[in-house]
C-alpha cells in the first residue's frame, strides 16, 4: 500500500512504545498512527476490533489513556453545525510532540530508536494519512443518509467510475433506489460486486431473521443478474463466512481518477448501545481510510464463497472425504482395520462429511 512499508513501520513503532506503555495502549497507538490516522478517537470503524484483537472496552480505555498522556489530541464532540470531525494525528506537530513525550518518559535508547523512525513516520503520514476532513452522516436523518447514498450510487456523478463495491449484512435495509441505481450503473459499463454474510455466519452472529434476510438478499442479486445479463457491466456476489471478514459494512466506488474514489463505512459510536448503528463516515479520494477499506473488501472477496455448485466445488475440493465413512466401514467389515482404527476414522470423517453435504445442499439451492 505504501513504499514505506507501513506494516513494518507499525511493528517497529509498537515495539518501541511497548516498553513505555501498557500492551493494549501500545497496540492501539501503533495501529491508529499508521493505519487509522484519519479517524476520530471516539468514532472508530468495526475493522479496528479485528485488527488489534481487543474488545470495545479495551480500545476505549486505551484511547482515553493515550489522550490523557498527551499522545493523542482530545478532539471533543462533533460540531452540531458541520457534521465533520478531525483526525487524532493529522497536525504536523504530531511526530515532534511524540518525540518530546518519549524524551520525557523513556531512556536515551528509546529516543535514539524513535529518531531512527522519524523520517519514515513523517513520510508515511504525509503519503497515507487523510489530508481533508471527512463527513459523519447521521443515519437517523434519512435525508442525510439516503440522500448522500443515492448520490454516491449514481454513476453519472463520476467521470471515470469503474466499479461499485457493496458490503452488507443483507440487502434488507437498502432503500428503493438501490436496485435502479445499480441497474443504471451496470447498463453503462460499471461493474458491481456485492458481499453478503453467509447465512451460517449470520446465525452465528445472532442476528434476528439472519437466514431469511440473507437468502432474500441472494434472491434479489440473482434476479438482478438475470435482468442485467446483457449489460455492459458485470454483477457478481460472494458470501462471507469468516468472522474476521465481517467488520466492514458500507460502499466503495472505484474510479480511474483518484479524486473520485468514494467510501462509506458504518462506525461504532461508543455513546450508543451496542448493535445500534446511527452514523457512518463518508469520504472521497484515495485516502488512508479508502485504501484500508479497499484492502478489507478485497481480502473478504478473495476468501468469500462463490455462489452455486461451481463455487462449492472450488471451495470443497476435499469433497471426496464424504466417502471416507463408507470406505472405513468397508475396511472394518472386511477385517482390514481393527475396531479402534474404525472408531477413529468415523469420529473424524463423519462431522466433516456432514458439513460438506450441508454446504453442498446450500449451493444447489442457490443455482
Amino acid at each position: 500500500m505504501s513504499k514505506h512499508r507501513p506494516r513494518a513501520l507499525r511493528r517497529d513503532l509498537e515495539s518501541l512504545v511497548d516498553d513505555l506503555l501498557p500492551a493494549a495502549e501500545a497496540t492501539v497507538f501503533a495501529w491508529v498512527v499508521v493505519e487509522y490516522p484519519g479517524m476520530h478517537p471516539n468514532m472508530l470503524p468495526e475493522t479496528i476490533r479485528n485488527d488489534v484483537e481487543l474488545d470495545d472496552t479495551q480500545i476505549e480505555h486505551a484511547l482515553d489513556s493515550l489522550v490523557d498522556r498527551g499522545l493523542f489530541e482530545s478532539l471533543g464532540d462533533v460540531p452540531d453545525d458541520g457534521r465533520w470531525f478531525v483526525e487524532p494525528v493529522k497536525d504536523d506537530s504530531f511526530v515532534d510532540r511524540t518525540h518530546t513525550w518519549i524524551e520525557a518518559h523513556g531512556t536515551t535508547e528509546h529516543v535514539d530508536r524513535f529518531t531512527s523512525l522519524e523520517a519514515r513516520l513523517k513520510s508515511a503520514l504525509d503519503e497515507m494519512r487523510q489530508n481533508d476532513r471527512v463527513e459523519i452522516v447521521d443515519q437517523t436523518a434519512s435525508t442525510n443518509g439516503h440522500g448522500s447514498f443515492e448520490e454516491d450510487l449514481d454513476w453519472e456523478n463520476y467521470a471515470r467510475a469503474s466499479e461499485i463495491c457493496v458490503s452488507s449484512f443483507s440487502l434488507e435495509t437498502m432503500p428503493d433506489f438501490f436496485e435502479p441505481r445499480l441497474i443504471s450503473a451496470l447498463e453503462n459499463g460499471v461493474d458491481v460486486r456485492i458481499l453478503l454474510l453467509h447465512p451460517n455466519l449470520g446465525v452465528e452472529l445472532e442476528r434476528k431473521r439472519a437466514d431469511e434476510t440473507i437468502r432474500d438478499g441472494i434472491a434479489t442479486i440473482e434476479s438482478l443478474q438475470d435482468r442485467c445479463a446483457n449489460a455492459n457491466g458485470t454483477l457478481s456476489y460472494r458470501l462471507v463466512s469468516d468472522r474476521g471478514h465481517a467488520y466492514f459494512y458500507g460502499l466503495l466506488v472505484r474510479s480511474e481518477l483518484p479524486e473520485e474514489c468514494t467510501y462509506r463505512v458504518f462506525v461504532r459510536d461508543i455513546d450508543r448501545e451496542r448493535g445500534v448503528t446511527a452514523k457512518l463516515v463518508r469520504g472521497e479520494e484515495q485516502t488512508t481510510m479508502y485504501l484500508l477499506l479497499r484492502q478489507y473488501f478485497e481480502a473478504a472477496w478473495e476468501n468469500g464463497h462463490e455462489p452455486g455448485p461451481i463455487g462449492f466445488a472450488k471451495r470443497n475440493w476435499l469433497y471426496g472425504l464424504t466417502i471416507v465413512p463408507v470406505f472405513g466401514l468397508y475396511l472394518w467389515l472386511s477385517g482390514a482395520i481393527d475396531d479402534l482404527s474404525f472408531a477413529l476414522i468415523q469420529a473424524v470423517a463423519i462431522p466433516i462429511a456432514a458439513e460438506l453435504v450441508k454446504d453442498g445442499l446450500f449451493a444447489l439451492g442457490n443455482r
